[in-house]
């Protein structure tokens, strides 16, 4: 896991062997490839979609996309990125907490 700076989009942090994304801002097209750099080859990730103001179809296929890939949960969605999800219809094959504690501790069940 690479370390992150300041003007990234998107904070990462370790709790036992899963990974906390933390997004804010716009989850689009621009974003993917960076974040999917600064993943590696991590597998255990939740991601923390609370701060994201506009998520774009690209950000919905990188999700599908990890969520193939990896073992992914969903957490803290605010009601703008829940709708898009729910519109887009993935809602149905992501698997969504409402916080991250609760996607964390998911992955201890």
């Amino acid at each position: 896991m690479e370390p992150n700076t300041s003007d990234e989009p998107f904070a990462l942090r370790r709790e036992g062997d899963v990974v906390v994304v933390t997004l804010r801002g716009r989850f689009d097209q621009e974003l993917c490839p960076r974040l999917r750099s600064a993943l590696g080859a991590e597998k255990r990730l939740v991601m923390d979609l609370g701060g994201v103001d506009y998520l774009s179809s690209s950000g919905i296929g990188e999700l599908v996309r990890l969520s193939i890939e990896r073992k992914l949960k969903l957490a803290a969605l605010n009601d703008k990125v829940r709708g898009v999800l729910q519109l887009a219809q993935v809602d149905r094959i992501l698997e969504i907490h409402p916080t991250v504690a609760e996607a964390v501790a998911a992955f201890r069940r």
